[in-house]
């Protein structure tokens, strides 16, 4: 399964921590999105949490503007290994 499908198939929404280490960064990374208007998100009370079908869709767009631009870096902050 490829992380797009991993993303869309996931029945509850994603909490910060789960999203961090299926994205292989760290959870302030997701923060610093978040708060850049970087990466779709809701809460729920005072906690942020992802909704799988709508961070699938983002992924897969970030993956289409990052080959038009052609450049290395990963789009949503990722660590490189």
């Amino acid at each position: 399964m490829d992380l797009v499908e991993t993303l869309a198939t996931k029945q509850n929404a994603w909490k910060v921590n789960e999203l961090a280490e299926l994205f292989n960064c760290t959870p302030q990374s997701l923060y610093d999105l978040v708060r850049n208007g970087g990466i779709p998100y809701f809460r729920v009370g005072g906690a942020i949490r992802f909704d799988p079908v709508a961070v699938s869709r983002w992924v897969q767009n970030k993956g289409v503007l990052e080959g038009k631009r052609g450049a290395s870096r990963k789009p949503w902050g990722m660590k490189t290994t």
